[in-house]
């Protein structure tokens, strides 16, 4: 649910009609959530690095972009398909395995006084 909002959030700012300085980070950002999330539901590990190459190009293609660059149609299309199927691979990966993860309160409630108190 975290991965899902954090990146909805992100999603919401990209603004991809209108394409801002801004959008491409965006973008990449919210593929990268997409991705990790993926990771973690699949293998219970979360890897800030995406280790997959085609994945680890596609996504500085996205983020060294220009805004213009996503008004050509291409890279908009590219990025819209990036999403769409990371998305579905998201939810599959969250139905494959729905009772993988156990959460682990005693260790978040610490967490959240540590940072917190």
């Amino acid at each position: 649910a975290g991965i899902t909002g954090f990146g909805w959030q992100g999603f919401k700012k990209m603004n991809l009609w209108s394409p801002t300085d801004r959008t491409p980070k965006f973008c990449a950002a919210y593929i990268r959530v997409l991705i990790q999330g993926i990771q973690l539901l699949r293998t219970g590990d979360f890897n800030p690095q995406v280790d997959d190459g085609i994945r680890k190009a596609f996504l500085r293609r996205v983020k060294f972009s220009k805004p213009e660059d996503f008004g050509s149609g291409a890279l908009r299309r590219d990025v819209w398909e990036a999403f769409n199927s990371l998305q579905t691979e998201l939810a599959q990966a969250y139905y494959e395995y729905p009772d993988q993860f156990t959460p682990d309160i005693p260790w978040i409630e610490s967490l959240l006084e540590d940072a917190y108190l």
